[in-house]
């Protein structure tokens, strides 16, 4: 089954120094944030959402430490146990 292309007219305006495209309920993306690209020579926009990911596999895809962990407590004097009751 093939892809279908929905193209509809929308509005610009301007908000705070920005330009804002208000996108019509038929073509709503299922996304809180995108990736705007410009083609230089037809000035085409290409609105994409960006795939989130959850902290599992975003930890994943990172590489390893190459350096040890920081000893953040060397210069800080001993604990002292106390009994507080």
């Amino acid at each position: 089954m093939g892809h279908e292309t929905t193209r509809v007219r929308a509005t610009l305006s301007q908000q705070n120094g920005e330009q804002v495209l208000r996108i019509p309920e038929s073509c709503r993306l299922d996304a809180e944030e995108v990736v705007v690209s410009r083609d230089s020579g037809s000035g085409r926009l290409t609105v994409e959402p960006v795939q989130t990911q959850g902290l599992l596999e975003a930890l994943a895809e990172m590489d390893d430490l190459d350096e040890p962990f920081p000893d953040v407590d060397e210069d800080m004097p001993p604990v002292v146990e106390t009994d507080l009751l």
